[in-house]
């Protein structure tokens, strides 16, 4: 079976690849290990669980809803990729390149982007959660209202809170903190608190929460100075 991979913007083929159990992923892995550039290829919804794509130059390309779950990517070149709603759980982003890639509802759970630029990029709804963002490259990055992330660390996590696997997660902007808590996503403070007070009132969970609060409080000077 001959399947064929598109440029996103001219629909011209940019790699083509026949073999008998062939399918889309085995397609996209064949290019990459070839060295072909995918730079603006049409991928929207493509299956690549768990596929390798070592320094795949996907440039540009349209991986939305793209299946990515537990892929190597490591110094992949996803600058200015779409990857709305893709799910990168998992996936191995060690000195990948994400420079302005619209990451906007991507989930990140798991994913490991340790040294991945992620430079401008656009984090609008993406679910960080457990995310591993060693020495990344979150600088210029946007969240969902617009708000940029600044500092060398303006990300924070604490959890699992009080025996669940609930993770919170801080950011810091330059227009103040912004927190995940339980699927509600870049909330201002403001939002935190009442749904503190409205869900939790004085039970213990709230209070692991208020704890947490307090001590991403104390450090969010130093990472503003970092």
């Amino acid at each position: 079976m001959r399947i064929e991979i598109k440029n996103r913007f001219s629909g011209s083929v940019i790699w083509a690849h026949e073999a008998r159990k062939n399918s889309r992923k085995v397609t996209v892995e064949a290019a990459v290990k070839a060295g072909i550039n995918l730079n603006e290829a049409n991928l929207v919804g493509v299956n690549l669980e768990k596929a390798d794509l070592t320094k795949a130059r996907l440039s540009g390309a349209n991986l939305k809803g793209a299946c990515l779950s537990g892929a190597y990517l490591a110094r992949a070149d996803l600058s200015g990729a779409n990857l709305e709603k893709a799910d990168l759980s998992g996936a191995y982003l060690a000195e990948a390149d994400l420079t302005k890639a619209n990451l906007t509802r991507a989930l990140l759970d798991t994913a490991d982007l340790t040294r991945a630029n992620l430079n401008g990029a656009n984090l609008a709804w993406a679910y960080l959660v457990r995310a591993r963002l060693r020495e990344t490259n979150l600088a210029e990055a946007n969240l969902k209202s617009g708000e940029r992330l600044i500092g060398k660390r303006p990300i924070f996590q604490v959890g699992p809170i009080q025996g669940h696997h609930t993770y919170f997660v801080a950011y810091l902007t330059n227009k103040g903190l912004r927190f995940d808590i339980e699927g509600r996503s870049q909330v201002s403070r403001e939002d935190f608190e009442q749904y503190l007070l409205n869900v939790f009132g004085d039970r213990v969970r709230a209070k692991e929460y208020w704890e947490a609060l307090a001590l991403i409080d104390g450090h969010a000077k130093s990472w503003i100075e970092a």
